[in-house]
């Protein structure tokens, strides 16, 4: 039943009032204090966490540089990317590098091609102390562990190379920490198979700031 004017809802709650007993007034007045209530309380929209406009990037100890790696895999299985992207321990940009290479889609095997990318990455741009951080868990752990398994042989490339660095540490990070070099990756998928260097300027076409926020 819809009454539309103040004076016939008044006119409505007197009748209502006079053919009901005392349990029904009381239920009544219940029912209408409840939807008082209702119509008075604040409308709240429920929001999720508030995404960061950029990746929550982890800066390095002092004086070391930091190299975020990452690898993926075309949608057409034909190609796979490793991506490096290094900055020093005040966020400041060092350099980027990424290789599209064909053949290979495994994505463990890629994430362990991305940490050996990163170590060419530090040769490039002459660094010694590097801390390089990767998402994947397994081939962290497979390095720290030498645990090499089906891709020793890149594990053992990634041993001899750490030796010619003063200092290097592998670390674990999740994929919100890891974002630049999976989108370095992204942007490269599409570019003919080789590797590619931007070691004075972060490339066009992906965000990558030159100074990231410590």
């Amino acid at each position: 039943m819809l009454i539309n004017t103040r004076e016939k809802r008044e006119a409505w709650l007197e009748n209502r009032a006079a053919s009901s007993n005392a349990d029904e007034l009381k239920k009544s007045w219940s029912k209408l204090w409840h939807i008082q209530l209702t119509a008075l309380k604040p409308e709240t929209k429920r929001t999720g966490s508030p995404s960061p406009s950029h990746p929550i990037w982890i800066p390095p100890p002092v004086n070391w540089a930091k190299i975020n790696v990452d690898a993926g895999v075309a949608r057409s299985g034909e190609h796979g990317v490793v991506a490096a992207v290094a900055r020093s321990a005040s966020g400041v940009y060092l350099g980027g590098s990424a290789v599209l290479i064909t053949g290979i889609s495994n994505p463990e095997v890629l994430e362990a091609l991305a940490v050996r990318e990163g170590l060419s990455l530090a040769q490039d741009l002459l660094l010694t102390r590097v801390r390089l951080a990767s998402d994947c868990l397994s081939v962290v752990n497979a390095l720290k562990e030498e645990n090499w398994g089906s891709y020793s042989q890149i594990l053992q490339e990634i041993k001899r190379t750490s030796r010619d660095l003063e200092e290097v540490n592998f670390v674990h990070e999740n994929r919100l920490s890891n974002k630049e070099p999976h989108d370095l990756g992204k942007l490269v998928l599409g570019w003919p198979v080789g590797r590619y260097v931007w070691l004075s300027s972060p490339p066009v076409g992906v965000c990558i700031p030159r100074l990231m926020t410590v």
